[in-house]
C-alpha cells in the first residue's frame, strides 16, 4: 500500500504495537529508508515500510526505562507540532526556500517503550506484509 499526504492517516490502521524493530537502513545518496519489524506471535505478519524521498531524519536511542523496545508504535505528527513547519519557517526567515521544502509531506514517529523515537519527512511510504 502507499501512503501519502491524502491518505496519510491510514497509518493509524496499522497495527504494530506487539512487534520489534528489526532493522532499519537508510540510503542518503537514494534519500530511501526501510524499515523492518518482526512478530514472534503467529496471528500477525511481519511488517515493512520503506520511506521515499526523505526530506529529514532524526533518531534517538533510548534503553535506560527498562524497556526492551516493545511495544511499538508509529504515529503520524501532529500538524501544529511538525519539524517540517519549523524547517520552512526558519528557511523563510532567509527567504530561501529549497525545493526538497516544497510540497506535501508525511511526518511520522516511530517510538518504543524504552523512548527511543525515529522520525521521518518524506513524501510517501511503501507499506508491506511478509
Amino acid at each position: 500500500m502507499k501512503i501519502t499526504n491524502v491518505n496519510k492517516k491510514s497509518i493509524d490502521d496499522i497495527y504494530i504495537h506487539d512487534f520489534w524493530l528489526n532493522d532499519f537502513s537508510y540510503n542518503n545518496l537514494m534519500g530511501i529508508l526501510t524499515i523492518n519489524l518482526l512478530s514472534d506471535r503467529n496471528e500477525f505478519k511481519n511488517k515493512s515500510f520503506v520511506l521515499n524521498d526523505i526530506i529529514y531524519v532524526e533518531y534517538n536511542n533510548v534503553n535506560f526505562w527498562g524497556g526492551d523496545g516493545v511495544p511499538f508504535d508509529c504515529v503520524i505528527v501532529d500538524d501544529n507540532f511538525t519539524k517540517f513547519n519549523e524547517l520552512k519557517g526558519k528557511l523563510k526567515k532567509n527567504e530561501i526556500v529549497p525545493s526538497k521544502l516544497k510540497g506535501e509531506v508525511v511526518e511520522l514517529s516511530f517510538y518504543n517503550l524504552s523512548g527511543g523515537e525515529l522520525r521521518v519527512i518524506c513524501r510517501s511510504i511503501e507499506y508491506n506484509e511478509y
